[in-house]
């Protein structure tokens, strides 16, 4: 910066930095200043941000008021690139981004939000212009539940812009169906499908249950008719036992034990009215002439002494 007066006697300068108050300026690694009659000019070495903004020059010889001059330092350049940017919310359709802004470069500067579905399509953009506040989030809307996506962000003024920053990625939460997108007619479709299966099923599962019973008590009734069968052919061979003791005729002896247990299977035998009432009355009348000439061929004699042993 320089200033030029036309004074006599030529005057002194005293240069100033103000933030807030301000402070007389020495020569030094951060500023250098020098005055040659009626010029003098200041120097700022290695500028940063905090080199912008208010400085003063005052002039005087002595004479009369002394003279002061105000620079504005203002930067002219690109933005710097935001830092800290996150996502710090995201639901099923919208997602929160949030960003620390830096340096605009000393003019108005603007941030510009792009996004896409993951490797996907073009770039969306969004631009937000810088509020001056120390944090600024953006909520991005319409997007897709269950989706992957890209973002990266940027600033901008007359001048250029700001590098970019790192790409984030972030998914948004899952539909209440599950699915990656669905509008409420398919919500609607897809519900009454559902229901209407779940009737079927029901349906279909009582049948089932009805034929089942069914079976079972069919397969009772052929087990109780096989345990019938199975009784009457195990007296059928006991009537068969009888059928041959009665009929032979070649009996020399008479053994009491034995006829006993011979008349008891018999008389155990036709007790069952159910098992014999098959047999003819042939049979039966021969089975008794059998017996009633078994007795004639003992003789009374041997039928006696036998029973009397």
């Amino acid at each position: 910066m320089s200033f030029y007066t036309q004074a006599y006697p030529a005057p002194l300068y005293v240069w100033q930095t103000c933030k807030g108050t301000c402070t007389n300026i020495t020569n030094g690694f951060k500023y250098n200043t020098s005055s040659n009659g009626l010029l003098s000019n200041l120097t700022i070495l290695n500028v940063t941000n905090e080199d912008y903004g208010e400085y003063r020059v005052i002039v005087s010889n002595g004479i009369g008021q002394a003279w002061t001059e105000s620079f504005q330092l203002i930067p002219y350049d690109r933005p710097t690139a935001p830092i800290n940017f996150h996502v710090i919310e995201n639901t099923q359709k919208e997602a929160t981004v949030a960003w620390t802004p830096s340096f605009n470069g000393g003019v108005q500067q603007t941030f510009l939000i792009l996004y896409r579905i993951n490797q996907e399509g073009p770039w969306i953009n969004i631009s937000v212009k810088d509020t001056g506040d120390i944090m600024i989030n953006l909520t991005i809307r319409g997007l897709v539940p269950n989706t992957k996506y890209q973002t990266y962000m940027y600033a901008q003024n007359i001048i250029g812009s700001s590098m970019k920053t790192y790409e984030i990625s972030f998914v948004t939460l899952k539909g209440v169906d599950g699915s990656s997108s669905a509008s409420p007619n398919t919500g609607a479709i897809v519900g009454g499908t559902v229901g209407g299966l779940l009737i079927i099923l029901t349906v279909v599962l009582v049948i089932l249950g009805l034929r089942r019973y069914h079976i079972q008590f069919v397969r009772k009734q052929d087990s109780s008719n096989n345990a019938e069968y199975e009784t009457t052919r195990t007296n059928t061979v006991n009537t068969g036992e009888y059928d041959e003791l009665s009929q032979s005729h070649a009996i020399r002896g008479y053994d009491p034990s034995e006829a006993a247990k011979t008349y008891e299977l018999l008389d155990a035998v036709q007790s069952n009215k159910n098992q014999y009432s098959p047999l003819s009355e042939h049979q039966i009348s021969g089975a008794a002439s059998m017996y009633e000439d078994t007795r004639e061929a003992s003789g009374n004699e041997a039928y006696e002494n036998t029973r009397k042993s």
